[in-house]
């Protein structure tokens, strides 16, 4: 019905929208909103939407930032708001601390700004350019991390400004207007007395020459040209012969300069720098103040840049209006935000780009780790160095608050109970390949049901975590339910704002003040009191082993097959008849569950329920550290957890350790992009050849990617049994070991094939062997 009325140009189309949006956003904002108390009337003064909309049209160039990587490269960067953090740290420190002019120092910080997008690409970008897209975006989290931590204390550090001793700290906090150009000029908008000066000309002149330098670069460049190409159909673009390395790039390098003019433009305001807040060396702040640009990438699905602008714009200005008429209402602006992005998902069409249908699968894809080889698990030395690290694992683990302190034996706690939340991640991104960003949300809400019950209804803690898994998966289910629309990006877009608003909404005590549990009693069973560090220590230690064998038997049951069968190959499994809705339903309430009940653990090891717990960053993080260490398996989520603990102690150290636990994660994806336990696999499958070598057992699995003539020169040659004690390696093939090793056998010795000589295989060698192992076609 609609579709009739409207015309059928789409630019016409575009236009009635915009001014369909922009006249109901004024309706709310001057009419419906309320003034705050003993202001009286209605209505957003025009001063406080003028600030939000420049504040907001800042946020549009990384929005901008954001649409323009996933175009080309169809990945989440959430590094799009610190990659400027660099070059806007060095032209505020230069007019701060130098006599710098202006005029100089903002093009030298643009500079600094492309110049490290063009550094990210090159080192970190490249190097996963084929890599899945879920191993880029856990990368840019990682460097993030990096950023706000490591690189922002090195860039006041550089010998053009004075030294740290020299500098007082307050300085730093002086308002940069009386710096600026013109810092006698101010202007007012609306009767609300605000001022306004040149840092706010100059941010709406930096988004003008942002914007049109944009459509004149895709418009009128070849680059741009190529870029647009690139970003409609990559294969084709390669057949072309356009440099897909090169352009990758060009976009990098726009990207930083974007994300630079964006904290320059934020830090130069008068009121309200939103810059200095992002690019502070505080992670949480820089992930948080994503969610605007998210938000309006996604409804612009991640194609249009004026329509991301536009969304960032009237998204920040109704966060002003509400802010304004209810001062306390910051965390249901965020509710309200992941229900609009919901909604704008479930609302918006499923039609893909060229681009995005052919890397979709790259957020599913992982690696699952090889069992080991069914020809060897009954071997001696197999089965009893398994039997040896597992005993050596547990000895470890029963004897750790024996042999360290009592506060490493609660942090140790502590990350059991978080690598309960990794193993639902498990469940549900390794296995069902439904990507959550925000999986620490659905552990805030066991959390706040289990220390509820517990203090205010009076639950035993016993019954009070069944009821909190059975809440929590509930959540979780209706989350889910936008999984069942939308996939890849815009399903982590969907959990990243679930994890914000988790964090912000449920903790408020404005609203949900009957969900603060407050002080929560550890329970006791029989004669265990788990008021004692140490059996708390075991009895999440206990829950965490109850966790996985849970999960390591819902892998080898049915649902287990039938998750990877559908993050492999949906339509395949559609086709056999299985209902992938109530699957991908399942996945998420299995997945809520498990979440749920390393949540009402947590807050009774807490003893309490903090908000500081469940942020944005920890689950950015806590997804990270789980696809380190290996996102498909019960023991690369148990790694990842012990590498983010062992970070953790380690950074608190000193600014050295600092630096290389901030460099770490990079670098074990950088090097082993499968993750620790694919590293691991590496190890052991190297054991297991020594041990198919020296048993001359035939293992076809472990020398499957060995190249022929190399696998000949290496391997123990074999040779029919003469004398000696006899071995039977393949049905009709009977061999002994031989006392002298060689590179290859006597050309004397024929070769054998039950018995009869074939003249095709290295007589005596174990390839030999393998070939005589299997049935030739005439048999």
């Amino acid at each position: 019905m609609l579709d009739r009325l409207l015309p059928a140009n789409p630019r016409v189309r575009m236009a009635i929208a915009v001014i369909a949006v922009v006249g109901v956003s004024l309706l709310l904002t001057e009419f419906a909103l309320p003034s705050p108390k003993g202001a009286g009337g209605r209505g957003t003064p025009f001063a406080i939407l003028f600030e939000f909309l420049v504040q907001g049209a800042l946020l549009g160039l990384v929005a901008c930032g954001i649409v323009l990587i996933y175009r080309v490269q169809v990945f989440l960067n959430f590094a799009a708001s610190s990659l400027g953090a660099a070059g806007g740290t060095f032209g505020v420190l230069l007019i701060r601390l130098t006599p710098c002019p202006f005029y100089v120092a903002v093009p030298a910080a643009l500079v600094v700004g492309a110049g490290f997008g063009a550094l990210f690409e090159l080192v970190f970008i490249r190097r996963f350019f084929n890599a899945p897209r879920l191993t880029l975006t856990v990368m840019t989290v990682l460097a993030t991390a990096l950023i706000t931590t490591v690189v922002l204390g090195y860039i006041q550090g550089l010998p053009i400004f004075p030294r740290r001793a020299t500098i007082n700290p307050a300085a730093l906090l002086i308002p940069l207007r009386p710096r600026l150009p013109f810092p006698g000029f101010h202007f007012q908008v609306g009767g609300l007395g605000l001022p306004f000066g040149f840092g706010e000309i100059f941010a709406l002149w930096t988004i003008v020459i942002c914007l049109a330098g944009l459509a004149y670069f895709f418009r009128y460049t070849p680059s741009g040209t190529a870029v647009r190409g690139l970003a409609d159909n990559p294969d084709r673009a390669e057949l072309l012969g356009i440099s897909t390395r090169k352009l990758s790039t060009i976009i990098w390098i726009i990207a930083g300069a974007l994300s630079a003019a964006a904290f320059l433009g934020s830090a130069f305001l008068t009121i309200g720098a939103v810059g200095t807040t992002a690019t502070s060396a505080n992670q949480n702040a820089a992930i948080n103040l994503l969610l605007i640009p998210l938000v309006a990438a996604v409804v612009a699905r991640m194609r249009s840049f004026g329509v991301a602008m536009l969304a960032a714009i009237l998204l920040s200005i109704m966060e002003g209006a509400v802010g304004y008429s209810y001062a306390t209402s910051g965390s249901l602006i965020t509710a309200l935000f992941f229900l609009l992005l919901c909604a704008g998902l479930l609302l918006q069409r499923k039609s893909l780009l060229r681009s995005e249908a052919q890397t979709a699968g790259g957020w599913e894809s992982t690696d699952e780790i090889r069992p080991i080889p069914a020809e060897l698990r009954s071997v001696p030395t197999v089965r009893n160095t398994r039997r040896a690290l597992i005993a050596f694992a547990i000895l470890a683990a029963v004897l750790f608050p024996f042999l360290f302190p009592v506060r490493l034996s609660d942090l140790a706690a502590t990350s059991f109970i978080l690598g309960i939340t990794a193993l639902s991640l498990i469940v549900l991104t390794g296995w069902a390949g439904q990507i959550s960003l925000g999986q620490l949300g659905f552990t805030a809400v066991g959390a706040l049901v289990g220390g509820s019950l517990i203090t205010k209804v009076g639950v035993p803690f016993w019954f009070a975590v069944p009821m909190a898994v059975v809440i929590t998966s509930a959540v979780a289910l209706v989350v889910g339910l936008p999984a069942l629309r939308v996939k890849g990006l815009f399903l982590a877009a969907v959990t990243f704002a679930f994890g914000i608003a988790a964090d912000t909404f449920l903790f408020d005590k404005g609203y949900v003040n009957w969900l603060q549990p407050g002080t929560i009693p550890r329970p006791r069973l029989l004669v265990l009191d788990f008021a004692d560090e140490r059996s708390m220590y075991y009895l999440s230690l206990g829950a965490l082993l109850l966790a996985a064998v849970i999960v390591v038997n819902l892998r080898r049951s049915r649902f287990g097959r039938v998750l990877i069968a559908m993050r492999d190959n949906e339509p395949a499994l559609q086709a056999a008849g299985v209902p992938l809705v109530r699957t991908k339903l399942a996945a998420f309430t299995v997945s809520g569950a498990i979440a749920g009940f390393g949540g009402a653990l947590f807050a009774v090891q807490q003893r309490g329920v903090d908000a500081g717990n469940f942020t944005a960053a920890q689950s950015l993080n806590l997804f990270a550290f789980t696809l380190i260490g290996g996102i498909t398996s019960v023991a690369g989520a148990i790694l990842g957890q012990v590498a983010q603990f062992t970070l953790t102690r380690a950074g608190n150290t000193n600014i050295v350790f600092a630096v290389i636990v901030g460099f770490l994660p990079l670098a074990v994806l950088y090097a082993f992009p499968g993750g620790l336990v694919g590293v691991l696999e590496l190890v052991r499958d190297s054991f297991l050849r020594i041990v198919a070598q020296r048993r001359q057992i035939v293992v076809p699995s472990l020398f499957a990617d060995y190249d022929p003539d190399a696998l000949e020169r290496r391997l123990i040659p074999l040779q029919p049994i003469v004398e000696g004690g006899p071995q039977q390696v393949a049905p009709g093939v009977t061999y002994r070991r031989r006392s002298v090793l060689y590179a290859k056998p006597p050309a004397t010795v024929p070769p054998i094939h039950n018995g009869k000589s074939n003249g095709t295989t290295a007589p005596g060698t174990f390839a030999g062997a393998a070939a005589a192992a299997a049935p030739r076609g005439d048999e």
